[in-house]
Formats: structure tokens, C-alpha cells, sequence
């Protein structure tokens, strides 16, 4: 907001294409600005947490897996419901599902890394929801 506050005296916000508000930065304040909002940076996941995460799934740094084994590894993961959904063009998953679509194959590393950066961002928001009451992910990426 402050980079938009220096730049232009009207602001509009755009969610998914479609405009969700105009209008001064003040007027955004104060209508729509209620709460604090917080942004968090985490780790990349470690050599030995890649490692790890590979060996529960039976896979190689170096293998390619099919879209099929990946939901197969949520599955021996049980992160079947709470990842599944999300290898979609405009999920998380989407540069998994990207390259599944394109070469009908993604690196296994690429997949663990998902993995693992979902599961922290699934503990920071549960810590989130049990510590503070109303609490919205906004984003995530």
C-alpha cells in the first residue's frame, strides 16, 4: 500500500480479475482496513529434509514422476486431501501441474520441495488459527 500511496492519489485492487475497490488510499484504510497484516518468510528445505521427504516416498532425487505417482505419493503421505486439489493450473501446485502437462513428467525434487514448503505453510496457518481468533491466510507462495 505505501509503494501506491507514493505513486498515485487513486488505487484500485484487483482479486482474480475482477476489480474489488477504488478509490484514495485513505478511503481503502478505512473501509476495507481493519485487522494487522503479517508477512513470513520461511527456509528453503534442507538437503537432508529433501532426502528424507524422497525416502517415505520410495523415490530418487533424480527420478521424474508422472502425475499419478505424485498424487500416489500424497497418498503414502496422507496429504491426499490437503494437497490433491491444489496441482491445478491456479493452485500451488501449478508448476507441478504445468510440467506434468507439458512433458508429462516433473522432477521428484521439484515435487518433495512443494511438498515440504506446503506442510510449513499448513503449520503456520494452524498455529495461526489456534493462537488468534479471525485469522485469514490471505496468500501464500
Amino acid at each position: 500500500m505505501e509503494e501506491a500511496e507514493a505513486l498515485a492519489t487513486k488505487i484500485a485492487i484487483q482479486v482474480d480479475g475482477n476489480l474489488k475497490c477504488i478509490g484514495s488510499a485513505q478511503h481503502i484504510k478505512n473501509r476495507y482496513g481493519g485487522g494487522l497484516e503479517i508477512e513470513l518468510k520461511t527456509k528453503l528445505p534442507s538437503h537432508e529434509n529433501i532426502e528424507e521427504m524422497l525416502k517415505k516416498i520410495n523415490k530418487k532425487i533424480t527420478d521424474k514422476l508422472t502425475r499419478d505417482q505424485v498424487k500416489e505419493s500424497l497418498k503414502l503421505l496422507k496429504l491426499e486431501d490437503s494437497l490433491g486439489n491444489e496441482i491445478k493450473e491456479d493452485g500451488s501446485g501449478s508448476a507441478i501441474y504445468a510440467a506434468t502437462r507439458k512433458h508429462a513428467k516433473v522432477d521428484a525434487k521439484l515435487v518433495v520441495d512443494w511438498i515440504l514448503m506446503e506442510e510449513k505453510s499448513l503449520e503456520i496457518n494452524q498455529f495461526f488459527e489456534k493462537n488468534f481468533t479471525g485469522v485469514t491466510m490471505i496468500e501464500h507462495y
